[in-house]
């Protein structure tokens, strides 16, 4: 059986440290697949990735540091359509963001060409697909080859959060969307509430926005009760304002009558502030901050340690895939209710709390789930896990894509 090519655009993947995200998606790729990577901006080059057997990487499609190169194709932006459709939104009153938006662009149509160069004989055959991980660059060069090949090619992209808000990107509103969006044939959104936004945002281009749930691999299931001696609470996130770990720091501090381990996973700025605030805590309450932690270290920590609650306390997130982690393992949550978190956080895998919640509340849900009979915590685990199945499992979730985008 002949393999369906599909050529996925990133940002550095495999290179760099950046785009974890994509990792289980190569893992749950299904085997009817002819997947070459071409990431855009690969840095210095060096593979820091292990990639499964048979997924390719080509960097010749890259953006070129050639100043030569560079001056060509910011001409070539120049006398765009979507540099014209910048100019009346920035000019004169930013020139700072018509100038980011003409790097952008000149980047875009580079890679578009470059993807030209590399894949016409695939494009001609009218036998392959041209997928973007993110609604940045990568999507706009795919539309461009859309619009000058139409039904030749299929070009699709995922939308995450910050190709998806304004104001999360250092562009503001991102340069040609409207272009991109008016060229590809499908763009898939990682959250109901992204997608949402989008359609709201782009009324005409609606029936090409639709909800694209990532996925997480399966670690397996734990099968720890909520009888072990400490109750142990997990955090995972960036020691940094907006994640507002100190607070959960502060609700664990006015719980007395229950022995708790917390164990936090993350660094940053922060970091000194929230030790202050764990030197306060009662004697019950024990604590271990982690620091920086692989993404397979959590996931070993997952498998071989028992993990009664995650707590989540930030004030943003997209769909937040440390939380569809926790419930793959059985392991009920507590988080804020902002961005997509809703979606993960329902009924069936823990609690929502405001965004501005009072931590006298969050003090009051741990305490509810340490108070659970076994019955009631194993019911809540298991509920955890069968809503993970059903909505995040990697390899559910990403042999539905990739058939959807390889259906010609």
């Amino acid at each position: 059986m002949s393999k369906k090519r599909v050529v996925l655009v990133t940002t550095a993947f495999p290179y760099g440290t950046g785009e974890n995200f994509i990792e289980p998606e190569l893992e749950a790729l299904p085997n009817d697949i002819d997947l070459i990577i071409v990431p855009s901006q690969p840095g210095n080059g060096v593979l820091s990735r292990t990639l499964p057997e048979g997924v390719k990487v080509n960097t010749a499609c890259a953006v070129s540091s050639n100043r030569m190169v560079r001056l060509k194709y910011t001409l070539k932006a120049l006398f765009s359509k979507s540099f014209f459709v910048e100019c009346k939104k920035h000019f004169p009153k930013s020139l700072s963001a018509l100038k980011m938006s003409l790097g952008y662009l000149g980047r875009a149509i580079e890679i578009s060409d470059n993807l030209e160069y590399c894949y016409k004989q695939d494009i001609e055959a009218g036998a392959i697909t041209f997928y973007s991980y993110w609604l940045l660059e990568g999507a706009h060069a795919i539309g461009r080859l859309k619009a000058k090949y139409g039904d030749s090619i299929t070009a699709v992209s995922r939308a995450h959060r910050v190709d998806v808000y304004d104001g999360e990107s250092v562009y503001g509103t991102v340069p040609g969307r409207e272009y991109a969006l008016a060229h590809l044939d499908k763009v898939y959104v990682c959250s109901k509430e992204g997608s949402s936004y989008l359609a709201e945002k782009y009324a005409k281009f609606r029936d090409k926005l639709v909800c694209g749930y990532l996925g997480t691999q399966d670690f397996s299931y734990s099968e720890y009760g909520n009888n072990g001696e400490y109750f142990v609470i997990v955090s995972c996130a960036r020691l940094v304002e907006l994640k507002r770990v100190h607070l959960l720091v502060q609700a664990l501090a006015m719980i007395t009558d229950a022995k708790i381990h917390w164990i936090h996973m993350g660094d940053g700025p922060e970091r000194n502030h929230v030790e202050k605030a764990v030197e306060e805590l009662p004697a019950n309450v024990t604590a271990t901050l982690m620091g920086n932690t692989q993404h397979a270290d959590v996931m070993n920590f997952y498998q071989e340690n028992r993990v009664n609650l995650f707590v989540n306390t930030s004030t943003t997130e997209g769909l937040p895939v440390s939380i569809m982690e926790a419930i793959s393992f059985g392991i009920p949550v507590i988080a804020t209710d902002v961005g997509g978190t809703s979606e993960v956080v329902t009924e069936e895998t823990g609690v929502l709390i405001p965004a501005d919640f009072d931590v006298k509340e969050l003090a009051e849900q741990i305490r509810r789930y340490i108070s659970m009979n076994e019955h009631e915590y194993d019911d809540a685990r298991h509920r955890a896990r069968m809503f993970w199945e059903e909505n995040f499992s990697a390899s559910k979730n990403y042999a539905e894509f990739y058939c959807e985008i390889t259906e010609r």
